[in-house]
C-alpha cells in the first residue's frame, strides 16, 4: 500500500476523481473506498507520480482490456503482456506494438469516447449530465480513420498536379456521359469512311474458248 503522502501527491497532480470518467469515491456508497492507481507504462514498480493516474475500478479494468476510446490512449502504452482478454472466447485488446506516451497522446488524446462506467455514473450522481462525454471520433483499432479503409468508396480520387480537367472528369465515378460532353464541348464526328464495294470480284469470259475468270487471268491464258 502506498504511503498517504504519496497518494496525496498523485491526487494533487491529477485530481481526486477518475481521470477517465470523473467518478469519485464519495459517490460509491462504500463499494470502493478509494481510487485505484494505474501504472501508465505497465511497470508496477515504477511509482513515479507522472507514471500513475487515478482511476475507478471499472476504468482500470477496461484500460487493460479494451482498445477503444476513452481507454485507447492508455491501453496502447501498456506492454502486450499487460493487455488482457476478458476470457478465452472474447478479447478486445490491441495486439500491436506499444506506443510512447507522447505518441499515444498525439494520436488518441482527442478521441473522446463514452466510458462503460456511464451506467454507474447515472446511478451514483443525481446531477449527472451524460453530455460531458463526446462520442468517440471514427478511428479504427489501428489508429487510422475509417476514411482510410479500402472499402470506403466515397473518397475523392487523388490525381497528380497538372492533370487536365478532362482527365479528372473521366476518373470521377459519378461522371455521366452528358457531363463528359459538357466538359469537352461537342463530340467530334468520326472521319467519314470511304464506301467499299462489297459486291465481290468481277469475272470475265474468254471470247475464244469461253473460259471464265478474273480479267487479268483471262488476258494471260492460252486457249
Amino acid at each position: 500500500m502506498q504511503p498517504q503522502n504519496f497518494e496525496n501527491a498523485v491526487l494533487d497532480r491529477w485530481g481526486d476523481e477518475c481521470i477517465v470518467c470523473t467518478r469519485r469515491p464519495e459517490e460509491w456508497n462504500g463499494t470502493q473506498e478509494k481510487l485505484s492507481f494505474h501504472h501508465v507504462n505497465g511497470d508496477d514498480t515504477d511509482d513515479r507520480v507522472e507514471n500513475l493516474i487515478p482511476v475507478c475500478q471499472s476504468c482500470h479494468i477496461h484500460i487493460h482490456r479494451v482498445d477503444e476510446p476513452p481507454y485507447r490512449k492508455w491501453h496502447r502504452q501498456l506492454p502486450i503482456e499487460h493487455r488482457n482478454a476478458w476470457n478465452q472466447y472474447h478479447h478486445e485488446y490491441y495486439e500491436g506494438p506499444r506506443l510512447t506516451r507522447e505518441e499515444a497522446e498525439r494520436r488518441f488524446g482527442d478521441d473522446g469516447g463514452i466510458p462503460r462506467s456511464l451506467t454507474h455514473l447515472k446511478r451514483e450522481r443525481e446531477d449527472f449530465d451524460p453530455s460531458i462525454f463526446e462520442p468517440a471520433s471514427d478511428v479504427d483499432s489501428a489508429g487510422d480513420t475509417a476514411n482510410d479503409s479500402p472499402q470506403n468508396d466515397s473518397r475523392e480520387t487523388k490525381l497528380p498536379k497538372g492533370t487536365p480537367k478532362s482527365a479528372e472528369a473521366v476518373c470521377d465515378d459519378d461522371t455521366t456521359e452528358s457531363d463528359t460532353t459538357e466538359a469537352s464541348g461537342s463530340p467530334e464526328k468520326p472521319d467519314e469512311i470511304e464506301s467499299v464495294d462489297k459486291s465481290g470480284p468481277k469475272f470475265q469470259s474468254c471470247p475464244d474458248c469461253g473460259r471464265v475468270g478474273l480479267p487479268e487471268r483471262i488476258a494471260e491464258h492460252d486457249c
